[in-house]
């Protein structure tokens, strides 16, 4: 999709032309001429706008869908395609599933085996070779691939996670309303939409690059791990505590390895903030999540912020400012 030319850049195509004019020895009236100072001295005073301008504009929109609740992308392998793949930014790197193996005939790694964490722990998985992933028509070369053996299927099938090794090049929106998934560069200036006002919110980094904000349930603050791959909320043992929640019904969660873990469901609806901002009502899960253990998050109150929640919102990933901007929704 193309970007329209914003107002302020006709401005400064305007200097141009009317500079290029006067080089030119071609005349220019008086009240022009002012016009021409009082545009230049705003452009001098206002060095930051033109960065903004180029940070606005997204690089990709890939439509985005919402599948069982997990949020899903078309993505390319090279010429093969399109291919359903959930979008998970807490993954430290992109896997893909062994159908995707079969169908594409890959072959395994040099390199040897990986280590993926998940919400059931760790777990050693191959690689294999696979080359350029692609959304939205921008794309980038990764070599090697975690291979998943099971895939966690919400209601179509999936060939694979799209990770940070991908995510973590670009800002990147999630618009649950709209939708749609925009790629932003990596650059000076504040990505977002243009005229959109978000609320800023900083992130914490738990461990390598996987982030958390401080979020708060009634009066209790938690730590809360912010994971587009998890399609439900949960709470460690110690966060239910410091509610007071009373015993809940039986469940299970399936991490995107397809590994279950037991957990309980409580009929408390909770609210959850962001700040001055209430997320939503959920009936979270409560579970000694091995993942709790792996990242050392079992003393204090902690909780996996899941697409139950994220959904409904549009936020935007700074990674490159440690920040999460929330996307004010637009008056009506």
């Amino acid at each position: 999709m193309t970007d329209l030319v914003s107002y302020r850049d006709i401005s400064f195509l305007y200097i141009i032309r009317l500079s290029r004019a006067a080089c030119a020895g071609r005349r220019v009236g008086g009240a022009v001429v002012r016009l021409l100072a009082v545009l230049a001295l705003w452009a001098a005073a206002c060095p930051g706008l033109a960065a903004e301008d180029a940070a606005s504009r997204a690089l990709a929109r890939v439509p985005m869908r919402s599948v069982g609740g997990a949020l899903v992308v078309d993505v390319r392998v090279g010429e093969a395609g399109p291919f359903a793949f959930r979008l998970d930014t807490a993954a430290h790197q992109t896997a893909i599933y062994r159908r995707l193996v079969g169908r594409l005939g890959l072959d395994r790694s040099a390199s040897g085996p990986v280590t993926v964490l998940g919400t059931g722990g760790r777990r050693l998985v191959p690689r294999y070779r696979l080359g350029r992933l692609g959304i939205g028509g921008v794309e980038h070369r990764l070599d090697s691939v975690a291979a998943l053996p099971v895939s966690a299927d919400p209601g179509e099938p999936l060939y694979g996670v799209l990770g940070q090794d991908f995510l973590l090049r670009y800002a990147v929106e999630l618009d649950g309303p709209g939708r749609c998934l925009r790629l932003y560069a990596r650059r000076s200036g504040v990505p977002g939409a243009p005229g959109a006002v978000y609320d800023d919110h900083p992130l914490h980094a738990v461990t390598g690059r996987l982030v958390s904000v401080r979020a708060r349930l009634g009066g209790t603050r938690v730590r809360a791990l912010v994971d587009t791959g998890a399609v439900r909320s949960v709470l460690n043992p110690a966060a239910a505590q410091a509610l007071t929640l009373a015993p809940g019904r039986a469940a299970r969660v399936t991490g995107i390895d397809g590994t279950a873990t037991s957990v309980t469901v409580t009929d408390d609806a909770l609210t959850v903030h962001l700040g001055d901002r209430a997320l939503g009502q959920t009936r979270p899960a409560v579970g000694a999540l091995p993942i709790f253990r792996s990242l050392g998050l079992t003393d204090a109150p902690a909780m996996i912020l899941g697409t139950d929640l994220l959904a409904a919102h549009t936020i935007l990933f700074d990674w490159q400012a440690m920040r999460l901007r929330w996307r004010r929704p637009s008056p009506r």
